[in-house]
């Protein structure tokens, strides 16, 4: 497999070692990192202020469940 895909065989946008973090990238992560500031989630702050927060999403769709 090239240098250019995704262990899974998805096409990656960017190189794995992008300069100056620049670009995109394929994953089902995000980290934010930055100056302690407070986080709020759903209207609700966090506690406390956090220098990094991570979000991530969910692998597959959800399904819609009716009584």
């Amino acid at each position: 497999m090239g240098a250019d895909r995704a262990p899974d065989g998805r096409t990656r946008p960017v190189p794995p070692a992008a300069t100056a973090g620049r670009g995109s990238a394929v994953g089902r992560a995000v980290q934010v990192g930055c100056e302690p500031a407070t986080v709020v989630v759903d209207g609700v702050p966090h506690p406390r202020p956090v220098p990094r927060w991570t979000w991530y999403r969910h692998t597959t769709d959800w399904l819609l469940v009716r009584p």
